[in-house]
């Protein structure tokens, strides 16, 4: 086998190559990343967007009052006028999180809150019962 005349010249660039080697790999990365990191800021102002025009039409519907039908126990069937997130806030302790666990169980108005006991209440909000209890003293204020 031949020997190398010169050993530190072969080496010295087998580590200047390396060195480039890496010095490109990692200019590559991290311009693709920039790249990557600008459109993923794109896509997220456009679904910003979209949610905002979402909304605005949410909030436009949800001008009209929306209306549900109850049947009471004497066998009467009454329409009412469902009340908005923001009404059962107005009892302390109920945020827009649990008016809305409300509403989704049927617990529209406060007359149908007071009518559920601190057990069911507490079922429905995924809270303790003596919260729930709170939450009711303060809802028998407001009527």
């Amino acid at each position: 086998m031949k020997q190398l005349k010169n050993p530190k010249t072969f080496v010295l660039g087998l580590v200047f190559s390396l060195l480039v080697t890496v010095i490109a790999w990692y200019w590559y990365k991290s311009t693709s990343a920039e790249e990557g990191a600008l459109d993923l800021l794109d896509r997220m102002a456009q679904t910003e967007t979209r949610l905002r025009q979402a909304q605005t039409a949410a909030g436009q519907a949800e001008a009209e009052p929306a209306r549900y039908i109850s049947l009471d126990s004497n066998g009467t069937v009454s329409v009412k006028t469902a009340v908005t997130p923001e009404d059962l806030e107005r009892v302390k302790g109920i945020g827009l999180v649990f008016a809305r666990r409300l509403q989704a169980a049927g617990v529209y108005t406060l007359d149908q809150l007071l009518q559920q006991s601190p057990e069911e209440l507490a079922l429905v909000l995924d809270i303790y019962e003596w919260r729930a209890e709170a939450i009711l003293a303060e809802a028998q204020k407001l009527v």
